[in-house]
């Protein structure tokens, strides 16, 4: 889809958030499960300081999303 012109963004800020739950679960730092998420996004996907800002910023540009997450 990337290559017919889909962009895919990510929340960086759930990255923050799951991987302190990661990390307290498994007595892993914070900081070095980050950066395990970080470097595991793939190839062309943007990062977005937060979904909600990144949603806002579409609306306020008129440009369709769909949310793609599980919850």
């Amino acid at each position: 889809m990337q290559d017919q012109g889909a962009v895919f963004c990510v929340c960086d800020m759930a990255r923050k958030v799951n991987a302190m739950f990661v990390a307290q679960k498994m007595g892993l730092k914070q900081e070095e499960v980050y950066q395990d998420f970080v470097s595991g996004t793939l190839p062309g996907i943007l990062t977005a300081p937060s979904g909600v800002w990144a949603l806002g910023r579409l609306a306020e540009n008129k440009i369709a999303y769909i949310d793609s997450s599980l919850g």
